[in-house]
């Protein structure tokens, strides 16, 4: 993938080049002067889904539009979440997990037209360094933002960060960002944006983080 640089430069090329390696599409390089070899040997926890559900010992299904605390989720979206968006797929003997976002107006969430799903870790799971990864197939739909993130647990965001390992707004789908969100003497981001020759909503692909101190 082609990579265009925002906030600071591209780090050296050859920490660059190695680092590529360990990806299939997506790597998000935290800071230039990381190690350049992978330090992550050992599965810690995965989710296949090969069940008929989502498995809610390892998920937590968001529902609501995030009212009366964060109306909206702080980024005034267009949807409400309902668990029953998130379901489990049977390919032969592959399966995996389908968000679908659709309009489907409801009384109830008047600002919020279109149905969709979220899934996360939290008081399930939680880590600290180390590498995180998902096979994706992305949106192709105007107006759609696909996300792969991580927020810190008990955190005050901004200021205890963010790391964003893969968004997609899809006003093209042959581009995804990575982003990360810090204090550095006030609220900062720093983050890149990923150009592939090919349309990322056409088939699967890997999009992952090493996270190291």
């Amino acid at each position: 993938m082609k990579q265009n640089d925002f906030f600071f430069g591209r780090p050296p090329k050859g920490n660059s080049y190695l680092l590529k390696q360990f990806c299939v599409a997506v790597l998000f390089l935290l800071l230039p002067f990381l190690k350049t070899q992978a330090q992550c040997n050992t599965l810690v926890w995965s989710d296949e889904f090969n069940g008929t559900t989502v498995d809610l010992t390892k998920w937590q299904s968001i529902s609501g539009n995030g009212c009366p605390s964060l109306c909206g989720f702080g980024n005034a979206e267009a949807q409400r979440y309902d668990p029953n968006q998130a379901t489990i797929v049977k390919e032969g003997t592959n399966s995996y997990l389908n968000i679908e976002a659709k309009y489907a107006p409801n009384a109830q969430f008047p600002d919020q037209p279109y149905a969709s799903s979220k899934l996360t870790t939290e008081g399930k799971y939680s880590l600290k360094y180390g590498r995180v990864e998902a096979r994706m197939k992305l949106s192709n739909a105007q107006g759609a933002w696909p996300a792969f993130w991580m927020l810190p647990v008990n955190g005050n965001w901004p200021f205890t960060g963010e790391i964003d390992i893969m968004e997609a707004k899809h006003r093209n789908p042959k581009s995804v960002d990575g982003t990360i969100h810090y204090d550095g003497g006030g609220y900062q981001f720093t983050g890149r944006s990923y150009s592939s020759p090919i349309d990322l909503s056409s088939d699967f692909h890997v999009y992952a983080v090493e996270w190291g101190p």
